[in-house]
């Protein structure tokens, strides 16, 4: 997929921005590129761009032609219900290498969305999806039932949890005696489910409110723009843990200690993506732009002044990492790369590279400990009823949920490997590749789950078994 061509005076005003135009390639990300033209607003509040002499920039086609009657952003008045005054205490200028001013060639019903508004537009699916699945699944599991009358008092859906209990006893070589007891703290795996689906909503609900009103936008689109999606882990690290308790649970992994080392484990895991992204920056420069009119109480007119405006912004390289080390002369200024040194920087970009992906590194070894308890158990105990003749097998939905969620799961690796090779300002579309992946490993669990117990006329204990077995006839 193509994206415009830029005009010599677009290219020309970036440097007016204070980047230097061999620094700052022209990124595309699904046809994505960064405008030219810093514009006030947040997600729909967006301004056509301008050039320095004040005239429209003009959409062009993949010719480089001027397309006539196009606008670039849904909205162009530049006032709707997210706009705030410009003396406002929240209002920031906003940097032209934002995401919410990259626009690509992927329109929806004839409109040609921002980068911002394909996320904001895909968290809203995701916000409605996981709270259909909350509902969904407390009215199949409860509201449509009457539980009482089937089950009493007891909840068919509670899973009894057991502890080593250790009696010390003289009498016995080994001076204990081994027992298993209740630790009288069931798990409730229908409450398991909706709590994964719960948390999921909670933070889509958090993007698509912050997204949309401008006075949130250094919460969140700033945060994306300086490639730090702290929230993202932060619900992972709740959400997958509860997949994975999930799961333990229903394979008959029952000993309390060993789901809670599962547990955490998980979360180790997930604080490990965010160590990555949280020492991986990408570079910052000065904005020297002059700006003619004030934007905010505290000023920010003509250059920015870092020493007494704390709304003035730099600038985001959207080319380099923190650490590329780029080549520079004796003045600080960048030496466009020649032949002979092309490989120097190709050999520091790797470096900083290797040094950022350490945490992900040590992020796999808690996974993979996870990833062999759970799929030793299941297979110890397949290989377990092949001996002893019993007619006994392991149902082929517990099969599917583990080894799909363990794929899924891993699958979640591969987005923080690439974009963090790639330069930052590709980093957005990690957002939208995660919530795509999250959904569709909470939707493939979640079912399995309402399909195999809910829907069933039974208790889940009688429904998993001791280790989740099924009687073959």
């Amino acid at each position: 997929m193509q994206t415009r061509v830029r005009q010599a005076s677009q290219a020309n005003e970036h440097d007016q921005h204070g980047t230097n135009s061999h620094s700052t390639p022209n990124l595309t990300f699904l046809g994505f590129s960064a405008n030219d033209e810093a514009t006030g607003g947040a997600l729909l509040n967006r301004k056509d761009p301008r050039n320095a002499a004040g005239e429209v920039v003009p959409i062009l086609d993949r010719n480089g032609e001027a397309r006539e009657g196009v606008h670039n952003y849904w909205t162009n008045q530049g006032k709707d219900f997210t706009s705030l005054d410009d003396r406002s205490r929240f209002k920031r200028r906003i940097p032209a290498t934002s995401v919410v001013n990259k626009i690509g060639d992927i329109g929806l019903f004839g409109v040609r969305l921002t980068a911002a508004q394909w996320l904001w537009w895909t968290n809203l699916v995701a916000l409605l999806a996981h709270t259909s699945m909350f509902f969904i699944t407390l009215w199949i599991a409860y509201w449509r039932k009457d539980i009482s009358a089937l089950y009493g008092e007891d909840d068919p859906y509670e899973i009894r949890i057991f502890r080593l209990s250790a009696a010390w006893s003289n009498s016995t070589r080994e001076g204990y005696i081994m027992t298993v007891v209740d630790n009288n703290m069931p798990i409730n795996i229908a409450y398991l489910v909706m709590a994964f689906f719960l948390i999921s909503a909670v933070f889509h609900l958090f993007a698509v409110i912050a997204g949309a009103f401008e006075c949130c936008w250094f919460i969140y689109w700033r945060q994306i723009d300086d490639a730090f999606c702290w929230w993202r882990w932060l619900e992972y690290s709740g959400s997958a843990s509860v997949m994975l308790l999930l799961i333990a649970t229903s394979m008959g992994i029952r000993e309390q200690y060993t789901l809670a080392c599962l547990f955490m484990l998980c979360w180790c895991t997930m604080v490990c993506g965010w160590l990555c992204e949280l020492y991986s920056r990408p570079q910052i420069r000065k904005d020297t732009t002059s700006y003619g009119n004030p934007v905010g109480r505290l000023g920010f007119i003509n250059k920015p002044d870092y020493t007494n405006n704390a709304n003035a912004l730099h600038l985001i390289s959207q080319d380099q990492w923190e650490g590329d080390r780029p080549i520079r002369d004796a003045d600080g200024n960048f030496i466009t790369p020649t032949d002979g040194t092309k490989d120097y920087r190709w050999a520091q970009r790797m470096s900083n590279y290797t040094r950022r992906m350490l945490p992900h590194v040590f992020g796999i070894f808690p996974f993979m400990t996870c990833v062999v308890i759970v799929v030793h158990h299941l297979e110890y105990s397949k290989w377990e009823l092949s001996q002893n003749g019993s007619g006994a097998q392991i149902p082929a939905w517990i099969n599917a949920a583990l080894y799909g969620i363990v794929l899924l799961f891993s699958s979640f690796t591969f987005p923080q490997i690439i974009f963090q090779w790639l330069p930052p300002g590709f980093y957005w579309g990690t957002e939208l590749t995660y919530v795509i992946l999250s959904l569709t490993a909470k939707m493939y669990l979640g079912m399995l789950f309402i399909i195999n117990i809910f829907m069933q006329e039974g208790r889940a204990s009688d429904l998993l078994g001791s280790e989740g077995l099924e009687m073959v006839r």
